[in-house]
């Protein structure tokens, strides 16, 4: 039996892995893809306080400080969430890969993934620069989407690439910094207001699609017409998503709003005892590394503080 399961292998999984170990606990964090998550997607990081490098450097560096304090690292990948046990002594066991796990907490960090184009083209598509980069080498390229990830891919591939043209539906809204860089690369036009479609894609040898991120919460969604334990109340049988809100209305976790006795106020909470939320996956949190590492550290110190 762990202590904590943690889902996701970004930089919240990993940093509350360390905390979680060295206040004890038993951990073991799940993740289906190589430790870092959409940090080892980025080719250099810049505004990380104290690092400056690549997100495969650091996300080697947290990956080896959450392992030395005890955290387990697997591969795998969470299926199903349902609760079990009593009422003195709520479990939840989770399905990793067709294995079953038993835990008594849960930590949800599985962050976001991109959100695909809703039409088909001709040309070659991809969701990551730094993957497929090499693929598009010496091509006309097209970047769609305009904010810090979009321009960010656009400044990544203009070495590589013939030219680009980075589109967006409306104006540029990465940050000043970022888009200073972009203005000043040779090979890189701009248009503004300028929506994608099948005919417009067609017309470049390939796609870079940058336009936002859901959430991955689709294995919780099976909570829903579950028991959830009440320690105050006892076992009772509620509609998780629609009468304590589970999810917000973009499929972000709710945080800081659960009942169980002492431990209302916990703010990484969701609305089922022992199931908490941290990083881009938890409504209303900035969707940057710094911030999923130092969320992931606060839950991991309330996750402690609710088991004892």
């Amino acid at each position: 039996m762990l202590d904590l399961a943690i889902l996701g292998s970004g930089p919240a999984a990993l940093s509350a892995g360390l905390y979680a170990a060295r206040a004890g606990l038993s951990v073991h964090i799940y993740g289906s893809d190589e430790p870092g998550g959409t940090l080892m997607q980025i080719d250099e990081i810049a505004n990380y306080p104290g690092f400056q490098g690549s997100g495969r450097d650091l996300a080697g560096i947290m990956r080896a400080q959450a392992t030395s304090a005890g955290a387990k690292l697997d591969y795998g990948e969470c299926l199903s969430v349902q609760p079990a046990g009593d009422r003195a002594h709520p479990v939840y066991r989770l399905v990793i890969d067709d294995e079953p796990v038993d835990t008594r907490t849960v930590l949800v960090a599985t962050g976001s993934q991109p959100i695909p184009l809703d039409f088909e083209v001709r040309s070659p598509v991809s969701y990551c620069a730094l993957c497929d980069g090499p693929l598009a080498a010496g091509k006309r390229v097209i970047v769609v989407g305009g904010g810090n990830s979009g321009v960010s891919e656009a400044i990544f591939l203009s070495p590589l690439v013939e030219s680009i043209t980075l589109i967006t539906r409306s104006e540029l809204k990465a940050e000043a910094a970022l888009q200073e860089r972009l203005r000043a690369l040779p090979n890189i036009a701009i248009r503004e207001h300028t929506l994608a479609t099948p005919e417009l894609l067609d017309t470049f040898d390939y796609v870079f699609v940058c336009i936002g991120k859901r959430p991955a919460t689709s294995f919780l969604e099976d909570l829903a017409d579950q028991t959830v334990f009440d320690k105050t109340a006892g076992p009772i049988s509620i509609e998780v998503t629609r009468e304590l809100r589970l999810f917000d209305s973009s499929g972000y976790l709710i945080t800081g709003r659960g009942k169980s006795g002492a431990h209302a106020a916990l703010q990484h909470q969701t609305a089922i005892p022992g199931i908490f939320a941290a990083g881009d996956v938890r409504s209303g949190v900035s969707k940057q590394a710094i911030a999923a590492a130092g969320d992931g550290a606060a839950a991991a110190i309330e996750i402690a503080r609710f088991l004892r």
